[in-house]
């Protein structure tokens, strides 16, 4: 909507200068141009227009009967990339890109799933993600750990109802604190919510096992990604076009992955 708020007003424009050019073209020699017709004829600026509705995003921060979000008065169109939207990046500063998503196997470290949204928040994007995974590999993983990002009590009914066994924190906590965490004791409460029921199995032993996977497998990944291959700016604009350069990418991480394996396996097959 916000590019067709954009398009519209430079249409106006083009009427506008269009108007002006026949009106010169009619004026007898001497004549001035009337300032009134001018004015008339003035396009409203964007600040001046309705403002534009953009459906809420499917989060667990919607409500049921909360109006459409609303960009402000003062809010800025993007001109060269009108899909991409300004979030945080992990330094915590505002950046004008997207939300990348990669699903990582924790074995292989073989990228199964790619997406590239311009939505900030990621809970949303956790079943299209399984979902995708299963497409890719024809099998339902087993297992699935993601970051306090990706906690949602929807997402994690859904999770357990397709046989999945979660590992999501509903807090952020740092590496440093899940190597001091101790392994709750005591009987379950009956009427234990999931939040505690999955802060409760994260303390367990296995729990903080399984979870600390991440730090092997996915993390490592992003940081290839970024650091060994340089990938750090999209060079296309359009959420399309920079989708399939953020899967181009995964492509070739995992192209250099298989290539290194064969490597090994010849390596290690070869007589001494």
């Amino acid at each position: 909507m916000a590019r067709g708020a954009a398009f519209g007003y430079m249409k106006k424009l083009e009427e506008q200068k269009k108007a002006e050019t026949d009106e010169r073209q009619e004026r007898q020699p001497g004549e001035l141009p009337n300032p009134r017709s001018r004015q008339r004829k003035k396009p409203a600026r964007p600040e001046d227009q309705t403002q534009l509705e953009f459906p809420e995003p499917e989060s667990p921060k919607s409500r049921p009967g909360k109006s459409p979000a609303k960009p402000k008065d003062k809010d800025q169109i993007n001109f060269t990339d009108p899909d991409s939207r300004i979030m945080l990046n992990s330094d915590k500063a505002f950046i004008q890109g997207y939300n990348s998503q990669a699903a990582v196997d924790a074995e292989t470290h073989i990228i199964l799933a790619a997406e590239l949204t311009s939505q900030a928040v990621d809970s949303p994007h956790l079943g299209d993600m399984v979902r995708q995974v299963e497409r890719n590999t024809g099998r339902r993983p087993r297992e699935l750990s993601a970051d306090a990002g990706y906690y949602w009590d929807a997402n994690l009914k859904a999770i357990e109802d397709s046989g999945i066994e979660a590992f999501i924190p509903p807090d952020r906590v740092r590496h440093t604190e899940w190597r001091r965490m101790k392994s709750p004791r005591g009987r379950l409460p009956r009427d234990a919510s999931p939040r505690y029921l999955m802060r409760r199995k994260l303390r367990t032993k296995r729990g903080r096992a399984r979870y600390q996977l991440r730090q092997t497998s996915v993390e490592p990944v992003f940081g290839s990604i970024k650091q060994a291959m340089g990938f750090r700016q999209l060079l296309l604009r359009g959420q399309d076009k920079a989708r399939s350069m953020w899967r181009l990418q995964c492509a070739a991480f995992n192209l250099m992955k298989l290539y290194r394996a064969q490597l090994l396996a010849h390596i290690a097959a070869a007589p001494a």
